[in-house]
């Protein structure tokens, strides 16, 4: 089963451990599918930009949250930050930490939301 708890006490760092890193890790949990964590969120954001609809590309992207997916969050001039839908709430990490939220908390910063499964 999984358990979000053990996820609320990581930390934030930029080049170490970031919200991508993070993703990656309770996705691995989440579903058994170990993405790539040393790709930066942007390069990652682009790849799904540009190859969602691509068969060879195990990612689609979602009308709507289906739990899990991936969420990737973007605003103007702001590197994308990515997290995890998961039973109705976003797990995602920050610069002050993880947390576990509704979405909405996440959509007055981040105007451009996609989901990805």
């Amino acid at each position: 089963m999984f358990h979000v708890d053990k996820y609320l006490l990581k930390e934030y760092d930029q080049q170490r451990y970031n919200c991508w890193h993070f993703a990656c890790e309770v996705w691995a949990e989440l579903t058994g599918n170990k993405l790539n964590p040393y790709l930066p969120v942007d390069w990652f954001a682009n790849l799904l930009d540009q190859y969602a609809t691509d068969a060879s590309i195990s990612f689609s992207r979602l009308e709507q949250p289906e739990s899990p997916c991936l969420v990737l969050l973007r605003r103007a001039r702001v590197v994308p930050h990515v997290g995890v839908y998961y039973s109705g709430r976003i797990l995602h990490l920050g610069e002050k930490g993880a947390s576990y939220v509704p979405l909405h908390h996440l959509t007055a910063l981040y105007p451009k939301v996609e989901y990805y499964k």
